[in-house]
């Protein structure tokens, strides 16, 4: 462990014992005796209130007013932290040795009652991993770092039913974990577009040099749950919904968080939708609010709704108001 880690666990350790002896602390952290008295001489010259009590029952301790520094969680947080862990150890997560490491020294500063809570909230408490061949862990890592360093990466992926893997260089946009598999958001040199790859089907990975600026409105969460929905409505029975209009309202219709979605070819004055077919009424509900701003093509049957719709809502204003 490095000597700054070691320092900050000796310090987490003296803030959760109260006072423990030179010798205590070497065991605990597995260092000598020597090494902890050039560790407590670099933290006093560092300014942290460190007391030493000689005597048989002195040792090292914090300053009174240095242990109200709010440096540690309560038992909730403690337990949630060490949950998520499972979830991150179980889904390929690459840097599980470094949150182990964390984990460790928060554990150390917990003292006995904190320590018999945590163990009986983590006992029962198991994320079973998804059983999938081969470890995505090591390509993990690498598309992390790239994302984050905005590097493109040139990969040999596999794609479903092709006969033989293809090498590709992409822009890797994000990652995400969804029912047990990764996937990359990457914009493909290749085929000039944004595409979805699935990380256990990648066979080799070498990050590259070359950087890349990802769009700033980009965003992992809204592409993959846009994406997921857009599956849906492919999967169910759909009718293709014609609409003509100005230009402002044609622009609004594509730009709604359920239409956009459904949107197959648009133009400035007229756009086909993919709507399922379980979802025309709602759709008949939202485009009356255009009025005549714009026509339904077809499907005819959409065309009835809304106008059976537009006459009972008459009928009703008609006979609740005043209307000449």
């Amino acid at each position: 462990m490095a000597k700054s880690d070691n320092m900050l666990s000796l310090l987490w350790l003296l803030y959760a014992r109260e006072r423990m002896t030179a010798a205590q602390l070497a065991e605990e952290l597995e260092i000598s005796i020597r090494t902890v008295y050039r560790y407590i001489d670099s933290l006093c010259a560092s300014g942290v209130p460190i007391i030493s009590d000689s005597g048989h029952d002195g040792g090292y301790r914090l300053a009174p007013g240095f242990r109200g520094t709010p440096l540690f969680f309560d038992p909730g947080e403690v337990s949630a932290l060490f949950h998520a862990t499972k979830f991150a150890q179980n889904s390929g997560y690459p840097y599980t040795d470094v949150l182990d490491q964390a984990l460790r020294k928060l554990q150390r500063t917990l003292a006995p009652g904190q320590m018999a809570h945590l163990e009986k909230h983590v006992m029962g408490f198991e994320v079973v991993p998804y059983l999938r061949g081969g470890s995505v862990e090591p390509w993990l890592g690498i598309l992390e770092e790239s994302v984050a360093q905005s590097r493109t990466v040139n990969m040999l992926y596999q794609k479903l039913n092709a006969e033989e893997p293809e090498w590709r260089q992409v822009e890797p946009y994000g990652l995400a974990f969804s029912a047990g598999v990764w996937y990359l958001a990457a914009f493909c040199r290749s085929r000039r577009a944004l595409r979805t790859f699935r990380v256990d089907r990648i066979q080799n990975l070498n990050p590259t040099d070359a950087v890349f600026t990802r769009p700033a409105d980009f965003s992992v969460q809204d592409y993959f749950s846009d994406k997921q929905m857009r599956e849906r409505i492919e999967r169910e029975p759909h009718s293709p919904v014609r609409v003509e209009g100005t230009p402002w309202a044609i622009a609004s219709l594509c730009d709604h968080w359920f239409l956009r979605l459904c949107v197959l070819e648009q133009e400035r004055t007229r756009v086909i939708l993919r709507i399922p077919t379980v979802r025309l009424d709602e759709a008949a509900l939202y485009l009356i609010s255009y009025g005549d701003s714009i026509q339904i093509i077809e499907p005819n049957l959409l065309r009835q709704r809304m106008a059976t719709l537009c006459y009972a809502w008459g009928k009703h204003f008609e006979q609740n108001g005043d209307v000449d």
